[in-house]
């Protein structure tokens, strides 16, 4: 008999003994094929999904929503992500809401008290070292459950431990009469309790009647060979796929374990909150719905209390799981609960951290003043390495000039960061920040072209300051915008782009609720620096040539326009003229 002959010889006869065997071995031969999964990120990514399923707009005992700034371009002009990774939270729901929340600065009519919340629950932190370390223990706690949570979560294992999933989705999408049927006999207890039972049952009798073949056989009945390899191939088999079975449920159950020491640790840190008399935004007590307290309420049950158990219903575990994955949405209110204290946490780390060094973070103090104003007293840039530190009093527009790879464009960054991180959890990177909130930021430091839609530079530029005055122009009476400019109106020819970038920065300039700072390598901006108009000159300061003629640049800001010009001798360090 051939291998294919075998295959259907043995699936007739399994039929008779376990309808459910079949769906295995078409399982098993199609696993021969499959290609192994090398990367697989889909488990962190639906973590992220996950999380962003909760309202992220409400706080608690608060009627009205959070309100937050018009941003424009912070996302990719600021590099967040880059931000978020930079406070080295512990967890990938921490560094996922710490994204998520520097991407949405909050307005200053916001009525919610999200930021102050924020802020409160850092100083704590701060302020705080016992309470401090007992967060720093729970948070480290999660993180290999968070792994394991990851895991569960990833397509690869979805796919090896409940292939039918898949199978299921594709009768779902198509409309499939048995859909229904088919969800009930692989999701449901009954069946599946059935199933392992019928196995269990089933294996001692044909382990007898396979070792009773072999006594016959031993004992020179050569006629019962045939039988004894009927029942012997079908033992392997059926032991096969209990076994298999009941690893599969160990996996199951022990990632389900994780999920289960996470509701816990979520409710460890809503007691410590209360203790500590710490608002937060989200937390356990938070799931009231059906659903929610269903899922949280099956997982809690005994059998994922423990790390190891061998002692546990494995119909139970799959069915569960399937549930699971049904309303797994319902996990974000636990996911979040923990991001949050680990994103607060983690930003306090780095005060702590840098109390005693030149580059300082400080709590954000809110100027109340009818014309806005930026104070920056020893500012720095989060994603430079040995970042220089500065300071500047911006009560008036910003033309600042200075030379190439000089740091402009790196404090502009600066100051916007501290806005944004002020905004969002009431903190900066300086040893000082006062400010007047923003209603609106915008920031335009990286303008190109768009070829797609048919746009040069120039008219990308224009377009671009076509914008910015309409947003100005429309700006209500009692609001206040800050924007950063980056070498605008340079697609053209000089002297053009010039006098265009002078009438309009003069324009824009009249504008008494805005406030900007604009680097630029045009020399008739600097004059209007010197007009009293609202805005004054300032300057990253001259680099000098060490011994061995290369430019060394200090990175500072002083007041003044800049005279400063190196582009023939940054050409000549390239070696463009040997």
């Amino acid at each position: 008999m051939n291998q294919e002959n075998l295959k259907y010889f043995l699936l007739v006869s399994l039929f008779f003994t376990s309808p459910e065997l079949i769906s295995k071995v078409a399982e098993v031969d199609e696993k021969s094929f499959v290609a192994p999964v090398l990367d697989d990120n889909s488990g962190h990514d639906k973590i992220i999904n996950i999380m962003a399923q909760i309202n992220h707009s409400v706080v608690p005992g608060k009627v009205a929503p959070i309100v937050y700034t018009q941003a424009t371009n912070l996302d990719k002009d600021l590099n967040v992500s880059e931000i978020a990774d930079f406070f080295q939270a512990k967890t990938v729901m921490g560094k996922a809401y710490l994204r998520e929340t520097l991407s949405r600065p909050v307005s200053p009519t916001d009525k919610s008290g999200i930021v102050a919340l924020r802020s409160n629950i850092i100083r704590q932190l701060v302020e705080n070292p016992n309470l401090k370390s007992e967060v720093e223990a729970i948070l480290q706690s999660v993180v290999p459950y968070e792994k394991d949570i990851i895991t569960l979560m990833s397509t690869s294992f979805k796919n090896k431990t409940c292939p039918e999933l898949a199978q299921l989705q594709q009768l779902k999408d198509a409309n499939h009469p048995l859909y229904g049927f088919v969800k009930f006999m692989n999701t449901s207890r009954i069946p599946k309790t059935v199933e392992f039972l019928e196995l269990s049952l089933a294996l001692p009798v044909l382990w007898g009647a396979t070792g009773y073949c072999g006594g016959v056989v031993y004992k020179g009945n050569y006629d019962a060979i045939a039988s004894g390899l009927y029942f012997g191939l079908i033992t392997a088999f059926i032991t096969f796929v209990y076994a298999d079975g009941l690893v599969k449920a160990g996996e199951k159950r022990s990632k389900m374990h994780a999920l289960n020491q996470l509701i816990y640790i979520a409710e460890d840190l809503e007691l410590l909150s209360i203790e500590e008399n710490i608002q937060t935004q989200f937390k356990m007590s938070l799931i009231t719905d059906n659903a929610g307290v269903a899922l949280v309420d099956g997982l809690k049950v005994s059998r994922y209390q423990n790390e190891t158990d061998y002692c546990f219903d494995p119909s139970a575990v799959h069915t569960y799981l399937y549930y699971l994955y049904e309303n797994e949405n319902q996990l974000a209110q636990i996911f979040a609960s923990i991001a949050e204290m680990d994103a607060c946490n983690a930003i306090a780390t780095k005060m702590i951290e840098a109390q005693n060094s030149q580059r300082q973070f400080c709590f954000s103090q809110v100027l109340r003043s009818a014309q806005p104003k930026v104070i920056s007293k020893d500012f720095w840039n989060v994603l430079v390495p040995h970042a220089v530190t500065n300071s500047l009093i911006q009560d008036q527009h910003v033309i600042l000039t200075g030379p190439n790879a000089g740091g402009k464009t790196t404090s502009i960054r600066a100051i916007l960061q501290n806005i944004v991180l002020s905004q969002t959890y009431g903190v900066a990177a300086a040893s000082h920040f006062e400010y007047t909130q923003f209603d609106v930021v915008l920031s335009y430091l990286n303008i190109s072209d768009d070829l797609i839609n048919g746009l040069s530079l120039f008219a990308s530029e224009v377009k671009r300051a076509q914008e910015l005055l309409e947003i100005i122009k429309n700006l209500p009476t009692n609001q206040k915008l800050f924007f950063a400019l980056d070498e605008l109106f340079t697609g053209t020819a000089a002297e053009a782009g010039e006098k265009i970038a002078y009438d309009f920065i003069k324009k824009i300039a009249s504008y008494h609720q805005t406030l900007f700072i604009y680097a630029t390598h045009f020399d008739a901006l600097k004059e209007l620096g010197k007009q009293n108009i609202g805005l004054m000159n300032y300057k990253a300061d001259a680099p000098i040539k060490n011994a061995e003629g290369k430019l060394v640049y200090p990175f500072t800001l002083s007041p003044g326009a800049s005279t400063v010009n190196v582009a023939m001798d940054m050409a000549k360090e390239a070696n463009l003229f040997n």
